[in-house]
């Protein structure tokens, strides 16, 4: 785990985005040194499913923020999968093949405005979490 992405899923915004029912959306804008977020979510979804925020919208924030860079952050909350799975809580934070596809065509829109989606992360209640660009999908 890199030092951006140990501050990201440590920090106590991100640990009670990992704690909801339904999932989530921030984007964290990188300014300098520093990251910026809204205080609201960009997004809040179901309990299995959320949309990516307006990437105008993103784009437009960067504007005003005079950043070039974001880190896109949503969670998986526990939910049942299968029948064995059916008694306990179970949290997978890999990214389902929407989650792939949805996080390629919005990096490819914010790409053509010159703006880079330094990775995408998801975060989930038992602590752990994917990081896209640690694992080659960014």
């Amino acid at each position: 785990m890199n030092e951006y992405t140990y501050n990201i899923v440590n920090s106590n915004r991100i640990k009670e985005i990992s704690t909801l029912k339904n999932e989530v959306f921030l984007v964290l804008y990188a300014c300098g040194n520093t990251l910026k977020g809204n205080i609201n979510y960009d997004c809040v979804g179901t309990k299995d499913n959320v949309l990516l925020p307006d990437v105008n919208l993103v784009i437009s924030n960067c504007q005003a923020l005079n950043t070039r860079s974001i880190i896109l952050v949503h969670n998986h909350p526990y939910y049942r999968r299968t029948l064995s799975t059916l008694f306990s809580k179970y949290c997978d934070s890999e990214p389902s093949i929407t989650d792939i596809a949805s996080t390629r065509a919005f990096g490819n829109l914010a790409k053509e405005q010159g703006i880079d989606v330094l990775d995408h992360i998801i975060v989930c209640p038992d602590g752990s979490y994917f990081s896209f660009s640690q694992n080659g999908l960014i």
